[in-house]
């Protein structure tokens, strides 16, 4: 999801959403989380050179977060890619069919 699409949702809601990512990333001062205010997803990058984490994590925790506030930056496109691979992989899984058990004969 390009969150820039939704700056108006972003710019409305930006004290809430600056609340819940001093909450969740505690080590960034007012000046960063305001350096993101246009961009959020110059996040993921703060996230990475701040907590020296490498960018699939910083990326994975920015989606996290993305989807956890998606009420406050206008949408639910972020959850869209999530589930439509959740119906890709659970539709390249096979079937698993019991077999009849066979009668044995005895004697």
């Amino acid at each position: 999801m390009n969150i820039n699409t939704h700056s108006q949702a972003v710019e409305k809601n930006w004290t809430e959403l600056k609340g819940k990512i001093k909450s969740k990333w505690s080590k960034f001062n007012d000046q960063e989380i305001e350096s993101v205010k246009g961009n959020l997803s110059d996040l993921a990058d703060k996230i990475q050179k701040t907590y020296g984490v490498g960018e699939d994590s910083a990326i994975q925790q920015f989606d996290e977060f993305k989807r956890s506030v998606e009420s406050l930056i206008g949408g639910n496109e972020a959850s869209k890619p999530a589930v439509a691979e959740m119906a890709k992989s659970e539709m390249t899984k096979p079937t698993l069919v019991p077999s009849p058990e066979k009668e044995v004969k005895t004697g």
